[in-house]
């Protein structure tokens, strides 16, 4: 069974983390993402601040990035910008993406992953090298990304830090999780 421990529970003797998509929503997103548990997140954000102190190399991919990055600019328009009354009814892509609001928002994130990169460093994930028969079985899990930050994290031996109940998926069996989900947790566990 997968290593799998809970927040605030922080092995330091693990020196490098792999940081999921959904734990840079929780620290660094200026909109409101996925994550509504206001408890879970204090942990991703005291993990963060305890790894910066421990100076524990913190990973994150260009796929992180730019899951970050669209669900961000999405989550922005469908909670924030469409609801207005002046914005019912127009489009993501015809009336959104080119209007002032969405080249603010941009900016925005463009700040905020300025702030990952600067804490987190940027990890190749080789996807070009991957040979079929090493990485394809992640596959089975049925979440393309979620087999690529599976591979990345056990290539890089890190721990992989996220909230993402899909990999309690027996195929992430090898994987180190740190997670603040509880609810994942007890399912992994038992």
């Amino acid at each position: 069974m997968a290593n799998v421990r809970l927040l605030p529970d922080i092995d330091v003797s693990k020196r490098k983390y792999l940081l999921d998509t959904n734990f840079l929503f929780c620290v660094f997103a200026s909109v409101n993402t996925s994550i509504n548990n206001e408890n879970r997140q204090k942990k991703y954000l005291h993990f963060f601040e305890e790894a910066k102190k421990q100076k524990l190399e913190l990973l994150v991919t260009s796929f992180a990035l730019s899951e970050y990055f669209n669900r961000v600019l999405h989550d922005y328009y469908n909670k924030i910008w469409k609801i207005k009354p002046e914005n019912r009814g127009k489009e993501y892509k015809a009336h959104f993406r080119i209007s002032a609001d969405c080249r603010d928002c941009i900016q925005a994130i463009k700040e905020e992953m300025n702030d990952i990169t600067s804490f987190c460093r940027l990890v190749d994930d080789s996807f070009s090298v991957y040979k079929k028969e090493n990485y394809f079985p992640y596959f089975d899990a049925f979440d393309f990304n979620d087999s690529l930050f599976a591979h990345v994290s056990i290539q890089n031996e890190c721990v992989l830090v996220t909230e993402d109940r899909d990999f309690n998926a027996p195929v992430f069996k090898d994987l180190n999780i740190l997670t603040a989900n509880d609810t994942m947790y007890r399912t992994r566990e038992n």
